[in-house]
């Protein structure tokens, strides 16, 4: 027997013509065959007049079973008993299918079909009259005849027991899950004729951390908990329902599986074999593209993950997270130094712009070997993305910094800038312009040491940025322009950040970003010193001349702003250091020593020493003799 089954993945509607050869649109479609087939479609319109035909704008999801359709093992077809084809037309003596598998001229196929204007299934027979293989996409179009009308057509008792058991909440599931609903129908068709079903009962384990990724699964009914094993202790990570998908990661990256997943309950889930995965993601590239922004989220979300060994590093735990990627801190398996380790998202290392990108990141910074620019020991590639392992960093960002302690004392902040002058100056001599400064790329370690991070998006000297890369709230006119950019591109962005770090706030209104992009271009940040009272002249001028619209009128490298603020940083230090002399406090003690006691004394004397060096407090001892 066999049944055509069509669902609600897209809306029919009616026409005139009896066939026609699908086309399909493409950057590779070949314009003399569109323009055959055109032709084609008015020609079989013109000769169908007068017959009543159901044709799609979207092919509708068909199920076809016969003698003569190879089912194969580990497809649906093997426990669902039929085949899911495409469905093009449909007329009162036959329709056109396409089927991924080839099936001969003359075959003898029974099927259902739907009904719309009585709004019931129509349980049909037919013969296969003509077979054309469409070369561009592998598939074959296939043109049924009816052979007879089965008496009550529409009646569902017409329909083998198996088929109407098991098609409502399998297909109704498959056709609505998200792995499945956002794909291309094409991609969606190739991968349900390749999944196979499974189940386990509460308690039994899917997948097996540490294993290889053999599979994929779909759950479509009922619970699993995901759990990772680390350092002898099982930690859960969450809970995986009714169409989430499971082992995912290691199918797309090739690594073995870093987590365990267990049926919480009895579960049904849908097996997709890796290297099935492979064939359909290379001929539908929507499918790797789903499953890829699928992992990223889970790497983000996800807190913890077993131990990966990324060359000669070992990934102990997630730290944090870009627009471009992850950041796990690792240790180095043979001099066991703790490392900070990059990874690009699994969703940007498809395209080649960002992955060609991410490797520049890493070869740039590696070239670069300075106290306030944060270095990098190595660069990988596994997994089918880029590692990039850096030194790890004690601290935090300028931008957490702001965020929970808000503006900075002015010598605080002149301290930051100096440091980051200099990295940069450094980086500027290198022909190396970094184009994102912002307070979320500048590290402050313990002790207010700087490290500038993040030179994904640097380029040489003068190239033009016609991406508008950089962050909006920090990017100068003429990379909002994309004209080319120099050094003062980064003066500007540190003048901006500087504004930030001395009033807590961004000088520009924020909720419209076509209106802020207007604004760095055409009017002037406005005087810092209105919003923190008591600005040094040299901060201000600082500010005011980093953020002209105009790059000839500002700094013009960063040796030239240093020369500004470095006069101020002495000013400070002295002023500092003439402040902390004058909030110093004098407290007198005498201590009267018997005779015999003196050793007791001393050590007495040496114990309060420490204990007011501890507290900042400074001892000086006068001995007087004989009182």
């Amino acid at each position: 027997m066999c049944f055509l089954l069509f669902c609600d993945r897209a809306q029919p509607f009616c026409g005139k013509k009896q066939a026609y050869t699908v086309l399909q649109s493409g950057k590779n479609q070949d314009p003399r065959a569109i323009n055959s087939g055109e032709e084609q479609l008015k020609k079989q319109k013109h000769e169908c007049e007068g017959n009543f035909v159901h044709n799609f704008d979207k092919p509708l999801l068909g199920i076809i079973h016969g003698a003569s359709v190879v089912v194969p093992q580990d497809s649906p077809s093997a426990d669902l008993l039929y085949t899911f084809v495409d469905v093009h037309n449909l007329s009162a003596t036959g329709a056109l299918i396409e089927s991924s598998r080839e099936i001969g001229l003359n075959s003898l196929l029974d099927f259902m079909a739907y009904d719309f204007s009585q709004k019931k299934w129509n349980l049909h027979a037919a013969q296969v009259a003509s077979v054309e293989e469409h070369t561009t996409h592998g598939q074959y179009l296939l043109q049924l005849e009816y052979l007879f009308e089965p008496p009550d057509s529409g009646s569902t008792d017409d329909v083998p027991v198996e088929a109407v058991k098991r098609q409502p909440s399998d297909l109704r599931f498959l056709t609505n899950t998200d792995l499945l609903e956002c794909l291309p129908h094409r991609a969606f068709l190739a991968l349900i004729n390749c999944l196979a079903k499974k189940r386990l009962a509460a308690g039994e384990r899917l997948i097996h951390q540490g294993e290889p990724g053999t599979a994929l699964y779909l759950i479509q009914k009922g619970t699993c908990s995901v759990k990772v094993e680390k350092d002898g202790v099982l930690q859960h990570i969450a809970h995986l329902g009714e169409g989430e998908v499971a082992g995912e990661i290691a199918v797309l990256t090739g690594e073995p599986h870093a987590f365990h997943v267990d049926a919480e309950t009895d579960i049904k889930v849908w097996e997709l074999q890796s290297r099935q995965f492979e064939t359909l993601s290379s001929e539908h590239h929507d499918l790797r593209i789903f499953l890829t922004e699928m992992v990223a989220q889970r790497l983000e979300s996800w807190p913890h993950a077993a131990d990966r060994i990324i060359g000669k590093y070992l990934i102990k735990h997630k730290i944090g997270r870009g627009g471009w990627g992850i950041v796990y801190r690792g240790i180095h398996t043979v001099l066991h130094m703790p490392v900070a380790i990059k990874m690009l998202k699994h969703d940007m290392a498809m395209e080649p712009q960002f992955i060609d990108n991410f490797r520049t990141e890493a070869k740039t910074i590696a070239q670069l070997s300075h106290s306030n620019i944060v270095r990098v020991y190595d660069i990988e590639e596994l997994y089918r993305t880029v590692f990039i392992v850096m030194e790890y960093l004690e601290g935090e960002s300028l931008e957490s910094l702001l965020k929970n302690a808000g503006p900075l004392t002015f010598s605080r902040a002149l301290n930051f800038l100096v440091q980051i002058c200099q990295g940069l100056g450094y980086a500027h001599q290198k022909g190396i312009i970094h184009r994102d400064i912002k307070p979320g790329n500048i590290f402050v370690e313990p002790g207010d040491h700087i490290k500038i991070l993040d030179f994904g998006l640097a380029c040489s000297q003068g190239n033009e940025d016609l991406n508008l890369a950089g962050t909006i709230q920090y990017a100068p006119p003429e990379q909002i322009c994309g004209t080319a950019v120099g050094p003062t591109a980064d003066i500007y962005a540190l003048g901006i950040s500087a504004f930030e770090m001395l009033t807590g706030k961004r000088p520009y209104p924020e909720s419209d970003l076509a209106v802020l992009m207007d604004l760095h271009c055409e009017q002037d940040i406005p005087d810092p010193a209105t919003l923190a009272p008591g600005l040094p002249d040299e901060l201000r001028t600082f500010i005011l001349k980093a953020c002209e619209r105009n790059p000839e009128d500002r700094f013009r490298s960063t040796e030239e702003a240093l020369e500004l603020l470095r006069p101020l940083e002495e000013k400070l230090i002295i002023t500092g250091k003439q402040e902390h002399r004058r909030r110093q406090k004098l407290k007198t003690l005498f201590l009267f020593c018997p005779d015999g006691q003196e050793i007791l004394m001393d050590q007495l004397i040496d114990e309060f020493g420490t204990r007011a060096k501890d507290l900042g407090a400074i001892l000086k001892m006068v001995e007087f003799k004989d009182l």
